[in-house]
């Protein structure tokens, strides 16, 4: 009992004396911020708006002249079916965001992770209606053990825990390590993650409507790839949500 007291007196306090910075640009944040990043970083995010393609996602721009509407598919879509039935993403991989994931992935801030996890959820409210559970896209066992986590579980644990819905962070194993993704080309990209993924021991998902998240969307080659598993595991439908998209 003393020591919850005390520590209800020593916490706030040690953020009025030692006030904490932004995880993004570094600036210090007022002693009753919460959330790790200051409302100008906040703010600063690009998010994508606008048309889209109603399958993968991807953005209808003005200049391109396309009369949209809620059923129109990009020319990917219309080419080839997706092994998922929608994708979505917050934001715009550029400026701040662009800033803010590497230090996710590589320099091990989870608390920045965990904070634009949150920001996901309230970015695309409506994609975790009619879902039974949210699963991250994994990382291959040496990655994790490299970086410490996987940053992808980060934000689907922080957008799992805000909806109220399920968390299955080991839904999906990566069995076989991979080039890195960021110098391929959409054809290497797929040769690189062929039969990579699979569905963990006792894993079922048969009937389930899953949620896929991951960090980034640049060709969809990942997502596509496990969204791959969990359609021939008997998935009744797959959703994907990332935090930024790649703009090509």
């Amino acid at each position: 009992m003393a020591f919850e007291i005390f520590r209800r007196i020593l916490v706030p306090l040690s953020a009025v004396l030692f006030p904490a910075d932004c995880l993004v640009c570094g600036t210090p944040l007022p002693a009753s911020h919460q959330g790790g990043v200051c409302l100008p970083c906040w703010r600063s995010f690009k998010r994508l708006r606008g048309p889209c393609c109603r399958r993968c996602g991807e953005p209808v721009f003005a200049f391109e002249r396309i009369v949209t509407s809620p059923s129109h598919l990009c020319d990917e879509c219309r080419r080839r079916a997706r092994p998922f039935d929608r994708c979505r993403s917050a934001g715009i991989y550029d400026a701040d965001l662009r800033q803010a994931i590497p230090r996710v992935k590589f320099d091990g801030e989870r608390p920045l992770g965990r904070s634009l996890g949150r920001w996901l959820a309230r970015a695309l409210p409506g994609e975790t209606a009619e879902v039974d559970v949210i699963a991250p896209v994994p990382l291959h066992p040496r990655r994790v053990r490299e970086r410490g986590y996987n940053q992808s579980e980060l934000l689907s644990e922080a957008l799992a825990a805000a909806c109220g819905i399920a968390h299955a962070p080991r839904l999906l194993a990566k069995t076989s390590p991979t080039r890195s993704q960021a110098t391929l080309g959409r054809h290497d990209r797929k040769k690189n993650l062929r039969g990579t993924f699979a569905l963990t021991r006792g894993g079922v998902v048969t009937g389930s409507r899953i949620l896929l998240v991951d960090d980034i969307y640049t060709t969809g080659c990942t997502v596509e790839e496990c969204a791959r598993v969990l359609r021939r595991a008997g998935a009744r439908s797959i959703r994907v949500v990332t935090l930024a998209r790649s703009i090509l």
